[in-house]
């Protein structure tokens, strides 16, 4: 009887010694989860910053141009077609060359519009379940 008391004490004190490590464990799970969101939210408040830097970045360049009258006078020659006093201003097109890159920009069908339209109109007639 006695090696059998020692067997049930060595089980429970093993129970209590497992039970103690469980607490711990789960005392430490929840601080060690709320750390790993908290990096993951630095984390993306970093990437926020440096995108935000880069736009900075752009701005300030965009800004120092504007202050360049001669970047100002390309700029509006270009977009805005403005021409200096005693110049003439030339707009040469080539409306050949223009209709041949839009014909061969277009997509090339397998066959009409239409014929694309009915089967994909019977497609989905197909797929339609019946109430």
């Amino acid at each position: 009887m006695d090696a059998e008391a020692r067997g049930r004490r060595m089980s429970m004190r093993t129970g209590i010694f497992l039970f103690v490590i469980a607490i711990v464990l789960l005392a430490f799970l929840s601080p060690l989860n709320s750390a790993l969101k908290q990096a993951q939210q630095i984390a993306a408040l970093n990437d926020e910053i440096e995108t935000t830097k880069a736009e900075v970045n752009s701005l300030e360049e965009k800004n120092e141009n504007l202050r360049d009258p001669d970047y100002i006078k390309r700029k509006a020659r270009e977009d805005q077609y403005y021409v200096e006093k005693g110049k003439n201003a030339v707009i040469v097109t080539n409306q050949e060359a223009v209709d041949e890159e839009l014909e061969s920009e277009r997509p090339v069908r397998k066959q009409a519009w239409y014929l694309e339209l009915l089967e994909s109109i019977q497609e989905t007639g197909n797929t339609v379940e019946k109430s």
